[in-house]
């Protein structure tokens, strides 16, 4: 998104914290019987070092929840984004949604990986990490 700096030139605008990106095909996953809703989620499952490690994961995780599309999309494909602001391995997943029961959940990854490291130095890059799906499958059976 173009922003207007103070000396006039325009720019794309910072991330304020690590944001995960997947362009969904929102025709597909909106297509599903009874799908309302479509959302990207990014969950913190394990910390980055093993324990001993100063780290707590919430049992059961809680998912960071970003963008929310209703169905059906107004275009397709769209980009989805999730702010991930804690140090840890992520499972990001495009969860659908019929009103308020889970429909399906997809795995998205940097590369084969189902695991997003977010590292201290990605919290303090605030990067832009684009994910592709992976096997449609859930990150977790």
């Amino acid at each position: 998104m173009p922003v207007v700096t103070p000396g006039g030139s325009t720019g794309e605008m910072a991330n304020a914290a690590p944001t995960v990106v997947a362009t969904v095909d929102l025709t597909a996953a909106c297509g599903e019987a009874g799908v309302t809703r479509v959302e990207l989620q990014g969950t913190r499952v394990a910390c980055i070092d093993p324990p001993p490690a100063p780290c707590t994961v919430p049992n059961p995780p809680r998912p960071t929840l970003g963008t929310s599309v209703m169905c059906p999309a107004a275009s397709s494909p769209m980009e989805l984004q999730v702010e991930l602001t804690a140090e840890g391995r992520y499972h990001v997943e495009v969860v659908s949604w019929a009103g308020t029961t889970e429909q399906s959940r997809v795995c998205w990854g940097e590369t084969d990986d189902v695991e997003v490291l977010i590292t201290e130095a990605r919290i303090n890059g605030k990067p832009t990490i684009e994910v592709m799906e992976l096997d449609g499958e859930p990150c977790m059976p």
